[in-house]
C-alpha cells in the first residue's frame, strides 16, 4: 500500500526535474572601449597590471559586471574601424548587436549564420559565440576563441594591416 503512494510522488519528482529547464548559460560580462592600440594590447596580453595601466587614460572605459546568464549562447568579440576606437566586449549575442552597432553589415551576416554557434572575421569586426549547452561557458568560450580559424587572422589584421 505505502509502495502505491510513494512510488507515483517519486516518478510525478523525477518527471517535474527533467522538464526543470536551464536559464542559461553563465558567460563572462566585459567590455572595453579605448584606442585601438590599448583595446589590441589587451586582448593579446591581458594581465592585471596592464589593465590598471589603462584605466583612466582619456578615452579608454572599461565596464565589468563578473558574469552574465545568456538565454542561448556565450560570445567573444571586437570591432573598430579607425585608430582611434576600438572595442573588445564578452557576454551574450545581444551585447555584440548592442555594442557593436554601427557594424550593421556584419550584424546581418552573423545573424543569417544563426549567431549562436559562429566564427566570423571581416576587416572590422571579430566574432566568436557557443557554447549554450554547457553550465558555465567562461572557459569554453574563451577556449573557442583561440582556436577559432580567423583569431590568427585578427592578430594579423590587428598588427600588420593599414588601418584606414
Amino acid at each position: 500500500m505505502k509502495f502505491g503512494r510513494v512510488f507515483p510522488i517519486c516518478v510525478l519528482l523525477f518527471i517535474c526535474l527533467q522538464f526543470q529547464i536551464s536559464d542559461g548559460v553563465k558567460c563572462s560580462h566585459v567590455a572595453m572601449t579605448g584606442s585601438r592600440d590599448q583595446i589590441d594590447d589587451l586582448l593579446f596580453n591581458a594581465t592585471k597590471t596592464k589593465l590598471k595601466e589603462y584605466k583612466g587614460l582619456p578615452g579608454f572605459v572599461h565596464i565589468t559586471n563578473g558574469k552574465i546568464t545568456c538565454p542561448e549562447a556565450c560570445a567573444d568579440f571586437w570591432c573598430g574601424t579607425t585608430k582611434e576606437t576600438a572595442v573588445f566586449g564578452a557576454g551574450c549575442p545581444q551585447d555584440f548587436y548592442d555594442i557593436c552597432s554601427t557594424f550593421s553589415k556584419e550584424i546581418t551576416e552573423i545573424q543569417q549564420k544563426g549567431t549562436n554557434d559562429v566564427e566570423y572575421f571581416s576587416r572590422n569586426v571579430f566574432y566568436v559565440s557557443g557554447c549554450g549547452s554547457e553550465t558555465d561557458g567562461t572557459k569554453c568560450i574563451k577556449d573557442k576563441q583561440k582556436k577559432a580559424k580567423c583569431f590568427s587572422c585578427l592578430y594579423m589584421h590587428i598588427f600588420a594591416m593599414p588601418i584606414f
